[in-house]
């Protein structure tokens, strides 16, 4: 309950608010000695000071994550806190090659998580688009997406599948680009099939 409302607070902007039930979610974790939530709410701590432009405080943060997650051995953990960790460091640093180096931590840790291969997969898409590399970007955001049909394919719930479609959807625009760009590159028969199918894939939503 107590993310959920920082979450929230967050999103209104309400830096201090949110500031407070992280604080509140912490010291219950560390209380409870809970540190798979203790690891999270951290996370969800250096995500808002980064918001807030407190750099190093941020960057402490999810140092702190990343040595208790290595520590208490749970994989989830580690992953997200590597990814979030890389996160801001492209984000709000600008540091390409360690964020890349950290991504790479977490793909090589994600073999049995498919979400979290897709969602790491994105953030590499993003992190080569910054730098410049669209053909490594165009195949990031490409292996995202397939992992990301191959992950809902199974689903069935209407509600459900409106929701995954919609999540691909998000990456629709970052696609387009790159699959133009792409496209204007002599490429063999296969490729251009592949990317063809990227192309009918977001002009047909039913296709996911």
């Amino acid at each position: 309950a107590r993310s959920l409302a920082a979450r929230a607070a967050t999103e209104r902007d309400d830096f201090e608010l949110a500031k407070e039930k992280y604080r509140d979610e912490r010291e219950l974790a560390q209380h409870n000695s809970d540190v798979l939530h203790l690891i999270a709410a951290t996370i969800h701590t250096a995500r808002l000071a980064a918001r807030r432009g407190r750099m190093d405080e941020a960057e402490d943060l999810f140092r702190d994550a990343l040595d208790r997650s290595q520590r208490c051995n749970y994989e989830k953990r580690y992953i997200d806190a590597l990814a979030g960790y890389a996160g801001f460091l492209r984000e709000h640093r600008g540091n390409l090659s360690r964020a890349n180096y950290y991504l790479g931590l977490a793909e090589a840790q994600a073999a049995r998580e498919p979400e979290k291969r897709a969602n790491i997969a994105h953030d590499r898409a993003l992190l080569c688009k910054e730098a410049g590399l669209l053909g490594e970007s165009l195949h990031y955001l490409t292996m995202s997406l397939d992992v990301r049909a191959d992950l809902y394919a199974p689903l069935t719930s209407e509600d459900i599948k409106a929701m995954t479609k919609a999540r691909i959807a998000e990456l629709g625009k970052l696609t387009e680009e790159l699959v133009d760009e792409a496209l204007r590159v002599e490429r063999c028969g296969t490729e251009r099939e592949h990317l063809r199918l990227v192309i009918s894939r977001l002009g047909d939503p039913q296709a996911w």
